[in-house]
């Protein structure tokens, strides 16, 4: 079959988008659910936001509900996406009954890829060109569901490729909790450690650098460097609307979300830019054995997504950096004069890493008696005396997470 030309992979989507049918809300938020819910039309009830409740939304509980600080999900992103003015994407379309109803297996690895997989792969590889973030030259593109599924392929195809009968998974801590929790599935012959005294000469490592890291926002380095350590950068926040500071980068593996990107976290899917055919093809090979394939319609998502975001000439990017900078802007005042809570992350970036200065035993649990669910520190590799918030909710959200933050700091 012969290479996809971009003009006809675009004409494939367009003959898709030619029978489709609404399946959200026609203004966000809803003013059935009196503004503070949405009424998706594929459920026909309101879905409130937190703190919110009642049939139309109408009532709220600011003072005794506990906003969600934890879950990871960029709310804050919908009311960029109900706001876009741009060409049809797929958040605005249901896929007719009839749309690539067989398994989806055209590969995006290589230029050589075909169908619906060359349209995502030229999808992939034009939002980074337009946001400058890394080097895609000459690199393979796996794509898999989310980047928790990448983390254990990546994990299994260089410990495969290992010339040890053991490897270790290492991440500095603080560190994302799904290194350690994905990094040996599907692999016998490994472990994770956070141990800052491994051997890499005696010991095959697989080093996990976040870049910018999670929950901190700092940018790192590796900590282990040697010919039996391998490293893959996890890059899902490293997107000029979170960072200004990473450029054209390059790395043997490094990893991306639709999560982190456009808020999309539902759609599940990630991808990977591989240095070396080889891994790639090994981390495909396990993706096919987890799940066969991704999903089509998530596919399809992620591809209008993606176009979209491409389209707006970095349009986008600004409008997300804006947002996160107003609201470290809000945030930091609270604390600024604080003898109990100390932050220590970098501004404008998804998450808050609070130390707590009192000796209190639980710093989550202090932030959850004051109404705030946050995650805590041992999740990370750090101590009880910190937690994770996130700054992503929807606006009502976030200014009541505001206001609960400021009584606690106060009190």
């Amino acid at each position: 079959m012969p290479e996809v030309t971009a003009v006809a992979a675009t004409v494939m989507v367009m003959m898709a988008l030619a029978s489709v049918v609404e399946c959200g809300p026609t203004t966000w938020p809803s003013p059935e659910c009196s503004g503070q819910g949405v009424l998706y039309a594929d459920v026909g009830v309101c879905e409130c936001f937190d703190c919110f409740s009642g049939a139309n939304c109408s009532k709220v509980d600011a003072g005794g509900c506990v906003v969600n600080a934890v879950g990871g999900s960029p709310l804050m992103y919908q009311s960029y996406w109900a706001q876009y003015d741009g060409p049809p994407v797929a958040a605005e379309v249901a896929l007719p009954a009839w749309y690539r109803t067989g398994y989806q297996f055209e590969s995006v690895l290589t230029p050589a890829s075909t169908g619906l997989g060359a349209a995502l792969r030229e999808a992939i590889l034009d939002v980074h060109a337009s946001a400058g973030n890394v080097n895609t030259e000459g690199m393979s593109v796996v794509v898999g569901s989310g980047c928790t599924l990448l983390i254990a392929a990546s994990s299994v195809a260089l410990a495969e490729a290992a010339p040890c009968e053991q490897t270790t998974i290492y991440a500095q801590p603080p560190y994302y909790d799904g290194y350690a929790n994905w990094a040996s599935v599907g692999a016998a012959n490994t472990s994770f450690s956070a141990s800052s005294s491994l051997d890499p000469q005696r010991q095959c490592i697989v080093e996990f650098v976040t870049l910018p890291n999670n929950p901190t926002g700092e940018l790192r380095s590796a900590v282990y460097s040697g010919s039996q350590v391998a490293h893959v950068h996890d890059m899902v926040y490293a997107w000029p609307s979170l960072t200004n500071k990473i450029h054209n980068y390059s790395a043997d593996i490094m990893l991306f979300s639709l999560s982190k990107l456009s808020g999309h976290a539902g759609s599940r899917i990630g991808w990977a830019l591989v240095k070396d055919p080889a891994v790639a093809a090994a981390m495909e090979s396990f993706i096919s054995k987890a799940e066969i394939t991704t999903s089509v319609d998530s596919r399809y998502r992620a591809l209008a997504i993606l176009r979209a975001i491409t389209a707006t000439r970095g349009g986008f990017f600004s409008a997300i950096r804006t947002e996160f900078t107003a609201r470290w802007n809000k945030v930091l005042p609270i604390f600024a004069s604080s003898t109990r809570f100390a932050i220590r992350s970098v501004p404008d970036q998804f998450y808050l890493w609070i130390e707590c200065l009192d000796g209190s035993t639980s710093c989550y649990d202090v932030f959850l008696a004051a109404g705030i669910q946050g995650w805590a520190g041992p999740s990370f590799g750090a101590s009880d005396a910190f937690v994770r918030l996130e700054l992503v909710q929807h606006d009502l959200v976030f200014d009541i997470l505001l206001t609960k933050l400021a009584a606690l700091v106060a009190a």
